[in-house]
Parts: C-alpha cells; sequence; structure tokens
C-alpha cells in the first residue's frame, strides 16, 4: 500500500493492481454486510459470551488489509500514524478498544478507494437489513419481544431497547439522507415521509428519546442547513460540535449529586461522575478499556457518552485527531455545498452524546460517519471540489446514459 500525502487515496496505475474497482467495491459490500448481520446476531440469538463479534471483525478487517494489498490502495500518511499509533496501545498497553479505532481507521481506507455513491447505497442497505432481520426473527419466533423497566420499553427481540433504536436511527437517516441526495424530489418526499413515521412508531414503543430527538434534529437540520450553510456562526458551531458535547459531558458529570438533574437526564450525572472519578490522568493520556472501568464501578453498566469512551477509551491523541478531522470535514463539505452529509453529522454528534455507540462499528451508520470524517478531513478545499465535481459529472452521465432524473439539491 502507497501513503497518499494528499489526502484522498489516490489513483494507481490500472498496471499496479491485481484487483479492479468493481471487485474492491463489491468486497467492501460483502465487508458492510457482515458486518450488519453479526450486528443483529451477537444481539438476539448468539450468547452474549460468544467470540462470533470478536471473529466476524477480525475476518472482515483480514480480507479489508487483503483488498487494499491487491488493489494497491494508497493510504492517507495521517491514517497509518493513527493506526500505527493504536496497534502500539493495543499491544504496549493492553487497551482493547484500540482494536476498534484500528479496524473502523482501516475500513474507511478501503472505503475511500471505492466511488462514495456506492458507500452509500452499501451503508443504506446493510442498515436496512439489519433492521428487517430483527424483525424477520420476531415475526418467525426466533426472538420474543419483552417490555422492560418502568418506561415499557419494547426490546423487539434484541438484548435492549438502545440497540434497536441504533438500527432504527441508521435506518431512517440514511434512507433520507440518500433519497435526498440521489432521488427525484417525489420519491424522496416519500422516503422522508416513512422514515419519519417508522421513527416515531418504534420511538413511542421504546421510549428512547436520545435516538428520536437526534433523528428530528436531523430533518430539522437538511431544511436549514442549505440556507445556513454560509454562515460564519453555523459553521464555527457545526465544526466545534465534538468540542462542546466533550466539554457538556464533563459539566453533567459535575452535576452528579444533583437530584434534578438525575431525574431529568435519566440518572447520565450521577453515571457520567462515578466514572470520571475512576479516571486517572495516565488514561487520558494512553487510553484505558472503557470495559476495565465497569469492573469498578458497581453501579455503572455503560457510560451512555462517545465521547467519553473516545477521550478514556482512545487516547488524547486520537480523540484530537477526530477533533480535527471532523471539524476539517464539516468546512470541506459545506465548501462543497454537501449540506445533506453536514446535516448527518450534526445529528449523529448529537446522538453520540447520548449513547455510547461511536464503536459499535457493526452499526453502518456509525461506519458512515468515520468515513464522511476521515474522508472530507483529509481533503484540501480545491480536492473537495474536485471530488464534488467529479461525483455530480458521474450522476449527470449516468442520468443521461439510463433516464433522466434529476436530484434533489
Amino acid at each position: 500500500m502507497l501513503h497518499d500525502h494528499g489526502g484522498l487515496t489516490g489513483a494507481v496505475p490500472r498496471s499496479a493492481r491485481l484487483m479492479g474497482a468493481a471487485a474492491m467495491s463489491r468486497v467492501m459490500l460483502v465487508c458492510l454486510a457482515a458486518l450488519a448481520v453479526n450486528a443483529v446476531l451477537i444481539q438476539t440469538v448468539v450468547p452474549e459470551e460468544s467470540s462470533l463479534k470478536q471473529l466476524v471483525r477480525g475476518s472482515v478487517l483480514a480480507l479489508v488489509v487483503f483488498a487494499m494489498m491487491l488493489n494497491n490502495t494508497r493510504v492517507a500518511l495521517p491514517i497509518v500514524l493513527l493506526v500505527l499509533s493504536s496497534a502500539v496501545l493495543l499491544l504496549v498497553a493492553r487497551n482493547t478498544d484500540q482494536f476498534s479505532y484500528v479496524f473502523v481507521l482501516c475500513m474507511v481506507a478501503a472505503l475511500m478507494a471505492v466511488p462514495e455513491q456506492q458507500v452509500e447505497r452499501a451503508v443504506l442497505l446493510g442498515s436496512l437489513g439489519s433492521l428487517a432481520l430483527v424483525l424477520v426473527f420476531l415475526v418467525l419466533g426466533i426472538t420474543h419481544n419483552e417490555v422492560l423497566d418502568h418506561r415499557n420499553r419494547a426490546t423487539f427481540g434484541t438484548n435492549g431497547a438502545p440497540f434497536f433504536y441504533n438500527l432504527v436511527y441508521g435506518a431512517c437517516a440514511l434512507l433520507v439522507l440518500v433519497a435526498t441526495k440521489r432521488l427525484r424530489r417525489g420519491t424522496a418526499v416519500l422516503a422522508w415521509v416513512a422514515a419519519a413515521a417508522a421513527a416515531t412508531y418504534f420511538f413511542v414503543r421504546t421510549d428512547l428519546r436520545g435516538g428520536y430527538v437526534s433523528f428530528l434534529a436531523f430533518l430539522f437540520l437538511m431544511l436549514v442547513t442549505p440556507r445556513l450553510g454560509r454562515s460564519a456562526m453555523f459553521r464555527w458551531i457545526a465544526g466545534s460540535l465534538p468540542v462542546i458535547f466533550l466539554a457538556l459531558s464533563f459539566y453533567i458529570g459535575s452535576l452528579k449529586h444533583s437530584e434534578a438533574a438525575n431525574v431529568l437526564l435519566s440518572y447520565r450525572p450521577m453515571l457520567i461522575g462515578e466514572f470520571l472519578e475512576h479516571v486517572r490522568p495516565v488514561d487520558y493520556l494512553v487510553g484505558t478499556s472503557v470495559k476495565q472501568f465497569d469492573e469498578v464501578v458497581s453501579s455503572v453498566t455503560t457510560v451512555d457518552n462517545s465521547y467519553l469512551h473516545l477521550l478514556v477509551g482512545g487516547g488524547v491523541l486520537l480523540c484530537a485527531a477526530f477533533v480535527v478531522l471532523y471539524w476539517r470535514a464539516v468546512g470541506a463539505l459545506l465548501d462543497g455545498h454537501q449540506y445533506a452529509d453536514v446535516a448527518f453529522l450534526a445529528a449523529t454528534m448529537l446522538y453520540f452524546n447520548t449513547e455510547s455507540i461511536l464503536l459499535r462499528i457493526e452499526n453502518l451508520f456509525v461506519v458512515y460517519t468515520w468515513y464522511l470524517v476521515v474522508r472530507h478531513g483529509l481533503v484540501t478545499r480545491r480536492r473537495q471540489e474536485d471530488v464534488v465535481g467529479a461525483d455530480r459529472t458521474a450522476s449527470a452521465t449516468r442520468a443521461r446514459t439510463v433516464a433522466p432524473r434529476p436530484t434533489v439539491a
């Protein structure tokens, strides 16, 4: 694999490739499908102690690396450095969280060699497939719905309502995103209505407020981002969301003893406060697996905050890299008038503030989030304009050769 200091995976001579672009696309489609199915299996019919999750991840990672070697994929130097850093922490500090970062960064590097429209289609189909598989298991009686706790949250046959609504958010948000970017206006409107109806129905059944509010925020941002995209203040706020939410997380933790705050925020202040009390300065520096804290903080099973997991589990270097890449990605997307992607990123950052899902990479909307952040965070403004221009030219060419199908701006 070659390093591409220009940021994006670059073109290489066909004579240097043992795998064509079409074959690379098919390999990545298989990998994403495997992750999507695995996400459902490990939360439904496969026992919690099963090694299937890591087995599938390891197999997919090996296939991805092998495919990149055959394709002679150029990989941006920052990705290489981040992968090496995480690999060192995985081996030396025995921080198992780092494997997830190695995995998702390698996935992104491979996806950057695939046309963006194909990536969108693959993650959408995988997300819809995951949600459909859960419902098929339920209808066939393979799994059984349970209603949990005082909030009457339905699990739809999964290990928990939060996981199920992760699937709902990913499927509905990606449906709206891809339909708006790629389909006719009338078809896109139908997709909006269907996604909103599904998200609302499953919210009523699961009471997952964080996911539903994030989805509604996404719809709102889809409408206003094209109008606010040129505003310097909007650009600053949208690009700073990870920093804003990380600071908010520490503030919420400081409200540990506030009864009103705990009731309002589903006892997150108490959980986050207990979590932070056990974090040492060295944990921020080199990263420590957040699973270790679950063992020493008896009342905490999962801290529902992706940014704290990124800082503690990934370490300050990886956290800073994510923040910088996100800032650059939002700026590049706004410069390229890719407002739908900005809306998706902003809404998903909001969702990450209420759930620890930044590393649940079997959820394909999480993979797509990393893909947008890294791909567009590494490009210069001029290169971004070239990418957007090439993408629009390809769309127009396909429309002329297949059928006239105007895209929605």
